[in-house]
């Protein structure tokens, strides 16, 4: 959006320049202005043609870029409806939790904890009901019979009880282990919890700082856009020479520039805010 409003900008200016340039070659033409006046009228032309190619280039680079986040061919067409807009009067206060990362280390936890509680079942007695039904057969010749007469009914039901008594520590220490690992598990999700707050006051920070710059940015270019259509009429009249209206339209530029930088420095840090948010 912002390489199509920078486009939308450099025709604007293109124009501009052609329009300068048509009244220069006029007053060439009748002597009002020398060849070195008339020079620096197609050079700004030529300044204004080279920047809109250049932002066109950048429009299709990021065209492509963006069809290739979305899965889109390049024979595929991208249509962007969306208008650029500040909504400076709709301010964001709050920063969401970067959950992505917070949810890993709760994951590291969760295991942690597992694996210490599987640990403390080892010092824990185990009782076991075991249950058999079946049946047996005697005979002499070692032959199996599958008549039923020669079958006698057998089963049986019991209890097994196991205590763990000594393994040579090894159960105590795997369950120091699992409780240690527990504990980093812990303060490494303490420790990022803590770093993630400031990550989020930074980015909030960021984030209403470029809010003022591109107001203010916003307002320059305003103001200096005002500038140039002054110097133009003036120029157009005759009341100012080429050089100070191409001294006004440098300005402008140098402005416009810096409106595009901070536009694209707020929306980035907006978009940031807002993905979390949402």
């Amino acid at each position: 959006l912002t390489a199509q409003a920078a486009v939308n900008n450099a025709k604007e200016d293109l124009a501009l320049a052609d329009s300068i340039l048509q009244i220069a070659s006029d007053r060439f033409r009748e002597g009002l202005i020398d060849g070195l006046s008339f020079n620096q009228a197609k050079i700004n032309r030529n300044n204004a043609f080279d920047k809109l190619e250049q932002n066109k280039q950048y429009l299709v680079e990021n065209e492509l870029n963006l069809k290739i986040l979305l899965g889109l061919s390049t024979s595929e067409t991208l249509v962007l409806k969306e208008q650029i807009e500040l909504n400076m009067n709709i301010p964001i206060e709050l920063v969401a939790q970067n959950e992505a990362s917070i949810k890993l280390y709760e994951a590291q936890i969760e295991i942690a904890d597992f694996e210490r509680k599987q640990a403390l079942t080892r010092f824990t007695p185990k009782l076991d009901l075991i249950y058999y039904w079946g049946g047996t057969q005697y005979q002499q010749d070692f032959n199996l019979s599958f008549t039923s007469s020669d079958w006698q009914s057998n089963s049986y039901i019991g209890l097994n009880l196991s205590i763990p008594i000594f393994s040579g520590f090894g159960n105590k220490n795997q369950y120091s282990s699992a409780k240690i690992s527990q504990n980093i598990a812990r303060l490494n999700y303490e420790e990022e919890t803590r770093k993630s707050s400031m990550t989020d006051s930074i980015l909030l920070n960021n984030y209403l700082s470029s809010k003022k710059l591109a107001e203010t940015a916003n307002e320059n270019l305003k103001l200096s856009g005002e500038n140039v259509q002054l110097a133009y009429s003036r120029y157009s009249e005759g009341l100012i020479s080429l050089e100070n209206y191409l001294s006004v339209y440098d300005d402008y530029l140098a402005v416009e520039s810096q409106f595009f930088t901070r536009l694209s420095d707020y929306m980035i840090n907006k978009a940031t805010i807002l993905s979390r948010n949402y």
